[in-house]
């Protein structure tokens, strides 16, 4: 989501630490339902950012930040992977 927001130039969002670390102690399969709901949802949104994303701001720095949005976005995808490796080792 943060990548997200940062690629629609919403430079204010920030991710509360209650989003970022939700926890489901004992997930039933209506919570596990939820989170691939969220995942395909963040993904579809994720994927229409990027679609209408002017390439030159690729290397514009984000405010505040040691990086530029290309280097955010390429960090974003390698987060999603790791967490696609995690889903995939719960599903075996």
């Amino acid at each position: 989501k943060f990548v997200i927001e940062q690629v629609k130039e919403n430079l204010d969002y920030r991710v509360s630490d209650e989003a970022n670390f939700k926890s489901f102690p004992n997930p039933s399969q209506a919570d596990w339902e939820e989170v691939l709901k969220a995942l395909e949802d963040n993904q579809q949104a994720f994927l229409a950012a990027l679609d209408v994303l002017d390439e030159a701001r690729l290397y514009e720095q984000i405010p505040g930040r040691f990086y530029d949005l290309g280097f955010l976005i390429h960090s974003g995808m390698h987060h999603d992977l790791y967490h696609l490796g995690q889903i995939v080792l719960l599903n075996k």
